[in-house]
This record gives structure tokens, C-alpha cells and sequence, in this order.
């Protein structure tokens, strides 16, 4: 019965927010019907690291304003919390027993800079972009299966950027960053560097994203979100050495934590300078990732319009876009967690991708149009009636041939 009119209480903040004022939780985004015009964009990937590098900066020289000397790791990640993340945390329930939880990811300064296409000072800018509702692949959608999506959708930007060797051009919604800074942060705290732990932020960020951040606020399960989320954690676990207990963390950074304690005062560490391309991947784009509507009848209408993009542009705008990126998606999964890497990648990669993934390896695979086949839809149609945590409809193929 609680979580009920939870759930009802959590559309109505949407609701109040989006008539109020900017929208209290970033709605989904659409980054297929303007598509070409996205991609020409100038490149955010430049100023989204400089923006980053400067508030770490002013959360270290916050964190060191204190009468006694000393380095606190408390104090500095609550200056960072407050210089990238939200300043106001939140007390939401989490898991099945809906027992409270402090989220520091809800907006925040990180994300809602990103949403307005530049920082409060204006000195770093962000060239967005955002679709409007009424021409958007959602445009069909009422507001009984999604308020957000009835009134507005979230800005995405372009980020381009190199990785070992390989060059990737992809469309980032602004909410990712809210996610990676603010969801990770929770991860973090659920894990403490000890990734044995691990388990415990995957179940949390299936709830999150199977209730108050996805299926029952937005009707959209987003992977993005959740590898996101993931990244966050590193991120996190990568801004100090926190214990010595996790040579796991520690032999994934051989350049060290960002920041060290010097003299009992918390400096930069000159020798690994953050950098966003060691958390962005093309898992975080939407039109490689792609997520999963609530039912059916949402599937079919996007659908719908998916299809009109076909006719009007007369190519595949049916996800993923780009096979190579899916494949590089699982990839880099791999990479960051090479001794969690199956439950990491079930949790952050949809299965469209994990399956092209298998059958690259296996040399069998062409792509097939699961959006209009609508395989997925009608599985996530049964998911919403059963327990939280969702397994992909071709999850025991998929194990079998080793992912």
C-alpha cells in the first residue's frame, strides 16, 4: 500500500516541478529525431573535463579551511559532494523495504550546468540541444504512462573524444552527469572501495532505476543510467586512497588517487589529472544502450515514430546505430572490471549489445530489429509484474556462450 501512493507522491513532484519551474528530476531524452543535427554540435568532451578539474580544485581548497590541520576525508567529500553534486541531499527510500536513504543525486551542480549549456559563472559552456516534445519519438506518449515525457525532455550533448587509439563521437543526455556524480556517490558509499561489496550497489541501482528513477517515474528502464551509476563509483573510489584494503582499486590507478594528503593538507596529484573519457563509453549513449519502455503499448508507439525517422531519412534509426560502439561498450566494462566483469556488464549493458558482443566473437552476427520485433518490449511488459531485479529475455543463451 506504501509504495503505492509513493509512487503517486513521485509523479506529482515531476508534475509540480515541471509546472513550477525546471523540473525537479531530469525527464528522458530523445536523441534520435535530431540526430544529424546533434552530431554536428561543437564537442563538449574539452570543456565538461576543465569544468570538473576547476570545482575539484575549490572542493580541496574548501576541505582544507580548517582551524586544527588535518585532512578529512569526511569533510572532503562532502566539499566535493557540494561542488558537484547536490548541495541539498534528499531522503528517499531505497530497496524493498523502502527503508530511507540519503541520495545526493538529484540534479546537482554538475548536471543542472550541463542541462543549461553553461556553468553558473558562465565560464565554462556546454552547447546542448533538445528536442521538442510534441516532434519527438514520444510525442504519442500520455501522461498516465509517463508525466515526464508529456511535458518535457532532458538536453543532450556531444562528446567526442580518443581511447586507446579509438576515436568516439557520442550523444550524452545531461542527466547522465547526475547520475555519474550522484548515484555513483551512493554506490560508493554501499561498497566502501571493497568491491566484495559490489552486489549490494548493483541491487540498489536496479531498484532505482525498476522504480523512483526509471520504469515507475519515466516508464523507461535506462542501461545508461546504470553504467552511469557504475562509473560514478570509480570515479569515487578513485579520489583518495581511502584504506589499504583494495589492491583491486589501487592496481586499476597506477598514477595514484586525484587528490593526496600532503603535510595534513589535502593537494591535487599532479601525476593523474582527471579525465572523462576513463568514465564515458558508449554505454552512456542512448542510441547504442538503448533503453526499455514500461509496456508494450509504449514500445509500439515509439516504434511508430522510430519508423517514420526510417521513411523520412531513409536509414536504420533503429538502436543500436552503431555496432562497433556496442561491442566497445562491453569492452571498456571489461576493462574496469576485470574480476566482476559478468555482473557489472549485466547490470550497466542491455542485452541487444551483450548478444553482438557474443556473436562478434562467434563471427555470426547481423543485426536484427529488436525494437519493431518488440522481443524486449513484451518481455519488460511481464517484468513490471514480478520481482525488481530484470534479467534480459535472452539471459540464459547469453550465459551459455559465456557473457
Amino acid at each position: 500500500m506504501f509504495s503505492k501512493y509513493f509512487f503517486i507522491f513521485i509523479k506529482l513532484i515531476f508534475t509540480f516541478g515541471l509546472f513550477f519551474g525546471k523540473p525537479v528530476l531530469s525527464s528522458e531524452i530523445d536523441s534520435l529525431t535530431d540526430y544529424d543535427k546533434i552530431m554536428k554540435l561543437p564537442n563538449s568532451y574539452p570543456a565538461l573535463n576543465r569544468f570538473v578539474r576547476f570545482q575539484m580544485k575549490k572542493a580541496v581548497k574548501a576541505a582544507n579551511k580548517r582551524i586544527i590541520k588535518k585532512c578529512s576525508i569526511k569533510r572532503l567529500k562532502f566539499s566535493m559532494v557540494q561542488k558537484l553534486s547536490s548541495n541539498v541531499p534528499v531522503i528517499f527510500p531505497s530497496g524493498n523495504k523502502y527503508k530511507p536513504s540519503m541520495s545526493f543525486g538529484w540534479g546537482g551542480v554538475l548536471e543542472t550546468s550541463i542541462n543549461k549549456g553553461k556553468d553558473k559563472s558562465g565560464k565554462f559552456k556546454f552547447p546542448v540541444m533538445n528536442t521538442k516534445r510534441k516532434l519527438s519519438i514520444y510525442q504519442d506518449i500520455t501522461w498516465k504512462e509517463s508525466i515526464p515525457m508529456k511535458f518535457v525532455l532532458g538536453n543532450v550533448v556531444r562528446v567526442e573524444y580518443k581511447r586507446l587509439g579509438k576515436s568516439f563521437n557520442l550523444i550524452i543526455g545531461s542527466d547522465k552527469f547526475g547520475h555519474w556524480i550522484g548515484q555513483g556517490y551512493e554506490y560508493h558509499l554501499r561498497t566502501k572501495e571493497n568491491y566484495k561489496e559490489l552486489q549490494k550497489a548493483v541491487d540498489h541501482g536496479y531498484w532505482l532505476e525498476n522504480t523512483i528513477l526509471g520504469l515507475k517515474a519515466s516508464g523507461i528502464f535506462s542501461y545508461g543510467d546504470l553504467a552511469a551509476n557504475m562509473m560514478g563509483m570509480v570515479f569515487w573510489d578513485n579520489l583518495i586512497d581511502e584504506d589499504g584494503k583494495t589492491p583491486y582499486v589501487k592496481t586499476t590507478r597506477p598514477k595514484g588517487p586525484y587528490i593526496k594528503c600532503v603535510n595534513n593538507k589535502w593537494v591535487m596529484n599532479d601525476k593523474n589529472t582527471f579525465d572523462f573519457k576513463n568514465y564515458i563509453s558508449p554505454a552512456w549513449d542512448e542510441t547504442i544502450n538503448y533503453s526499455y519502455p514500461y509496456s508494450r503499448v509504449m514500445a509500439d508507439k515509439i516504434k511508430k515514430r522510430i519508423l517514420n525517422l526510417q521513411d523520412k531519412y531513409k536509414r536504420d534509426f533503429t538502436p543500436p546505430l552503431r555496432l562497433d560502439y556496442c561491442i566497445s561498450a562491453v569492452d571498456f566494462i571489461k576493462d574496469q572490471f576485470p574480476y566482476h566483469f559478468l555482473p557489472v556488464s549485466r547490470q550497466v549493458i542491455n542485452p541487444i549489445c551483450r548478444t553482438a558482443y557474443i556473436k562478434r566473437q562467434k563471427q555470426v552476427w547481423s543485426k536484427k530489429n529488436w525494437l519493431i520485433d518488440g522481443e524486449i518490449t513484451d518481455y519488460m511488459e511481464k517484468l513490471t509484474r514480478k520481482k525488481y531485479r530484470p534479467k534480459s529475455p535472452n539471459e540464459n543463451w547469453i550465459r551459455k556462450n559465456g557473457l
